[in-house]
C-alpha cells in the first residue's frame, strides 16, 4: 500500500480536490474566463461530494439555505441572508496530551481553559439546527474530556445533523461503558490521532503516552460497534507525516487496514509563528539572524523528506527563512543573512 493510495473517508472529495488543484496550477496564467470555469467545476465537485456524504441529513430547508448563501458568496455580497450550514463548536480547549506541533500541547498561553456548558450548547443547536447539516465538536482540546460530550453528540444527531469528533482517546474509559456511549450517541465520524505505528514514533509526537493502551481503546470502540450492530462511527486514523515517522507510512496504512479503519495522512503544521515567542507569548526579542536559524532548525527537525507532505510555504521557508503571506496572495520574505534582496512573489 503506497501512501498516496491510502483510503480516506472522503476519498471522492479528496480526488475531486486533487484534480481541480492540478487544473488550477495549470491555468494560473490563462485568461480569467478559464480560471472562472475551473473554479466553478471545483465548487460543483465539492458540492456533489458533500451532498453525497450528508444526504441522510439534508432537507429542502437546508439545501435552500446552502444555495442562497453560496450564491451570495459568488456575487460577493457584503450583507448575507441565511444562516450557517456547517459549524465547528469547541466543546473544550483543554487537552490531556502534549503533541509536539500543537500550541495547546506545548502549553502556550492563550484563552482561559474551560468546557462548553450543556445549556449553552443546546441553545446554539436549537437556534441553528434547522439549517445545520454538519457539526465538528473538535478544536484546540480533546472532546472526550467533556463529561457531556455523548449527550452533545446525540442532541445534534437527533436534530438531523452530521457529527464529527477528533480525539487522542486518552480520556476514554471503556470500563465505564464509554465506548458503547460513543456508538449510541450517533456520532458519524471519529478521527483518532495516532501519528505513529509503533511506540517509538508515537512517543516522539506524544511524549509519555502509551501506544498500545491507545490502540486497545480503539479496539474496544470497534468491538462496541460490532456488539451494537452499528455502522457508525466510521473511524479514521490520523497520521501527521514528519521527519520522525515518515518511514512508517506504509506500515500505518497496513495497520489501519487490519483494524478496518480508514487513514488520513496529513501535512505537518509547524506553527512557526510562535518561534519568536515564549510560553506566555511574549516576544523573545530575537535578531533576524537568530530567528532565521531557529526556524531552519525547526523545519529540519520536523519536515519530512518526502515533499508530497510538505506544503509550499515551508518549501519557501527552507530557502528564505520566515515568510508572510500578503492579502493579495503574494509572499513577502524576511531577510536572511545570506540573501541581500528577496522580492515578493506571486504564489
Amino acid at each position: 500500500m503506497t501512501p498516496m493510495s491510502a483510503i480516506t473517508l472522503d476519498s471522492s472529495l479528496a480526488r475531486a480536490i486533487r484534480t481541480t488543484q492540478s487544473w488550477r496550477r495549470r491555468v494560473t496564467a490563462r485568461p480569467r474566463a478559464v480560471r472562472v470555469i475551473v473554479d466553478t467545476v471545483d465548487w460543483l465537485m465539492r458540492a456533489v461530494s458533500h451532498v453525497r456524504r450528508n444526504r441522510r441529513y439534508l432537507t429542502v430547508t437546508k439545501l435552500a439555505n446552502i444555495a442562497v448563501i453560496n450564491l451570495q458568496f459568488a456575487m460577493k455580497r457584503e450583507r448575507v441572508i441565511g444562516l450557517p450550514y456547517r459549524m465547528k463548536i469547541e466543546s473544550t480547549n483543554i487537552c490531556n496530551t502534549n503533541c509536539q506541533l500543537c500550541p495547546t500541547g506545548q502549553g502556550l498561553a492563550g484563552r482561559a481553559k474551560g468546557k462548553m456548558s450543556r445549556e449553552r450548547y443546546e441553545r446554539l443547536i436549537d437556534q441553528l439546527g434547522r439549517y445545520l447539516y454538519a457539526l465538528d465538536l473538535s478544536m484546540w482540546g480533546d472532546p472526550l474530556i467533556v463529561p457531556d460530550i455523548y449527550h452533545m453528540i446525540r442532541y445534534a444527531h437527533d436534530r438531523g445533523i452530521w457529527t464529527y469528533v477528533s480525539s487522542n482517546l486518552h480520556a476514554l474509559k471503556p470500563e465505564k461503558g464509554q465506548c458503547e456511549a460513543l456508538v449510541r450517541s450517533g456520532l458519524d465520524v471519529l478521527t483518532v490521532s495516532l501519528h505513529g505505528a509503533t511506540q517509538g514514533t508515537f512517543a516522539i509526537y506524544q511524549p509519555g503516552k502509551d501506544f498500545e493502551a491507545t490502540v486497545e481503546k480503539l479496539r474496544s470502540i470497534l468491538a462496541a460497534r460490532r456488539r451494537l450492530k452499528s455502522t457508525t462511527p466510521a473511524i479514521q486514523l490520523n497520521f501527521v507525516v514528519t521527519r520522525h515517522n515518515e518511514h512508517e507510512v506504509e506500515r500505518f496504512g497496513a495497520f489501519a487496514d487490519e483494524l478496518g479503519c480508514k487513514t488520513v495522512f496529513s501535512n505537518p503544521s509547524l506553527n512557526t509563528r510562535f518561534l519568536d515567542r515564549d510560553e506566555d507569548l511574549e516576544p523573545l526579542e530575537l535578531t533576524k539572524a537568530a530567528l532565521t536559524e531557529r526556524t531552519a532548525a525547526h523545519l529540519d527537525q520536523w519536515l519530512p523528506r518526502d515533499e508530497r507532505y510538505v506544503v509550499e510555504p515551508y518549501k519557501l521557508m527552507r530557502r528564505y527563512g520566515q515568510i508572510l503571506w500578503m492579502s493579495d496572495d503574494q509572499a513577502a520574505f524576511c531577510f536572511s543573512p545570506s540573501v541581500n534582496v528577496i522580492p515578493a512573489i506571486t504564489s
